[in-house]
């Protein structure tokens, strides 16, 4: 009797996370294709525009030649057609999430001018903005598992849906609710941002998680959340 009622709650449960869950491509808002190429095109110019800027600077180059191979390596990225770089980049991880370029334009701001660097490195570093960086974690683990199937309903899908974005400004809300922070520490604006804009452009895939997240991204954040656990010991 036991085993039978088991089994009917998780079939019942299983149903009401469908349900909650459930998604229709009617429903979905997708962004133009333009638009997609342009974020495309764009997004990886910027973000790896950063990460350049960033290693020429670590190597000890000075700053005005740093400058001018930045801007080439941008210019190239941008390129229209097989000949940027973009395009290969977009074929082999597709296109960067908007929190993602908008760290890439805090970094660069911090990167080019020292004074910016000062005025916003506690607002804007990962190493700060630890509620912003567990939360990512989080959610990334979750969106694999949902990629290996060990839910019974999507829940990548459900992020195309129209309540996403409001779900998602209410989970960002969370970790600061919590723990008592304000919202203008850590760099948490950039996700509340990013949500605005997809709210509004739908890039870069009309998926509210592909607009808060990718691969490299969650990366990032692991070697930020490492670095929270060592700065703590």
């Amino acid at each position: 009797m036991e085993a039978v009622f088991r089994n009917t709650f998780a079939r019942e449960s299983d149903a009401m996370m469908a349900d909650l869950l459930s998604f229709h491509n009617s429903s979905a808002s997708l962004p133009s294709l333009f638009l997609m190429q342009v974020w495309l095109s764009l997004g990886w110019s910027v973000t790896v525009a950063a990460l350049s800027l960033w290693l020429l600077q670590r190597l000890g180059l000075r700053k005005e030649f740093s400058s001018i191979c930045v801007a080439a390596i941008a210019i190239w990225v941008a390129m229209p057609g097989v000949l940027g770089g973009h395009y290969w980049l977009g074929l082999a991880f597709q296109a960067p999430s908007i929190v993602t370029v908008l760290l890439s334009v805090v970094w660069l701001v911090q990167l080019v001018s020292l004074r910016c660097a000062q005025r916003y490195e506690l607002a804007f570093s990962l190493s700060q903005a630890r509620a912003l960086v567990w939360l990512g974690v989080m959610i990334g683990w979750v969106l694999l598992a949902d990629t290996l199937g060990v839910y019974s309903a999507s829940l990548y899908s459900w992020g195309f849906s129209a309540l996403a974005p409001a779900v998602a400004i209410f989970a960002l809300a969370m970790p600061w609710a919590l723990t008592g922070q304000r919202w203008t520490d850590g760099g948490s604006w950039i996700a509340v941002i990013a949500v605005a804009l997809f709210a509004v452009l739908q890039l870069p895939t009309g998926n509210v998680f592909d607009a808060l997240l990718d691969p490299w991204l969650w990366i990032a954040f692991h070697i930020a959340a490492h670095k929270s656990l060592r700065h703590n010991k």
